[in-house]
């Protein structure tokens, strides 16, 4: 390795150690010698969609999507890695062609969610900002979002109401003390 390895090497040990130790990833090991070592592994992927409830065509759909923007030889390998990383982070738009709807696909710290765009489009900007909230892990009450967001206890109801009947949100409690939690059942994001 030249010298010039040997900060990047330690960087990506710190970022590792960050992964494993903190946010609590399941790491896979050093793969630099691996043979047919790849940037997407589809099998783990494939695996980890399919565990999640999705179909088989819709998995190939996604892996085609992240197999593209790592393939695309015409871009430096920064801009492959930054293409990669704004598909998994801002989100992958595919159009499901065998229904006709697109899908928006959410990457999360844990969670990975698809969200036809039939229910997206039924969300407001505000009701969108609740759902990053609960994909980060928040549970979040009728108190919390009318000071976050400076509106009445009657528009927050709403918006809970919308989240609860598009599946998005499940309650946890009742009344007044009643906590909503992002709902990570599968089934639950069906188009509606």
């Amino acid at each position: 390795m030249s010298d010039i390895g040997i900060p990047e090497r330690a960087t990506q040990n710190r970022v590792v150690a960050l992964f494993r130790d903190e946010l609590k990833y399941h790491y896979l090991g050093d793969w630099i010698d691996r043979e047919d070592n790849r940037n997407i592994e589809p099998e783990l992927l494939s695996s980890f969609l399919k565990k999640q409830g999705h179909d088989e065509s819709l998995i190939g759909k996604v892996l085609y999507q992240l197999e593209k923007a790592v393939g695309d030889t015409s871009k430096s390998l920064y801009d492959r890695n930054r293409a990669v990383y704004e598909l998994l982070r801002y989100a992958i738009i595919h159009r499901d062609y065998s229904s006709g709807s697109p899908i928006q696909i959410s990457v999360y710290e844990d969670k990975l969610m698809l969200v036809p765009a039939s229910v997206e489009a039924q969300l407001t900007g505000r009701q969108r900002q609740m759902v990053a909230m609960l994909a980060q892990g928040e549970s979040l009450t009728s108190k919390v979002c009318q000071d976050k967001f400076k509106v009445s206890g009657p528009t927050i109801y709403a918006d809970f109401k919308t989240l609860l009947r598009l599946g998005i949100a499940t309650p946890l409690g009742a009344g007044r003390t009643t906590r909503y939690v992002l709902n990570v059942q599968p089934e639950s994001l069906s188009n509606r």
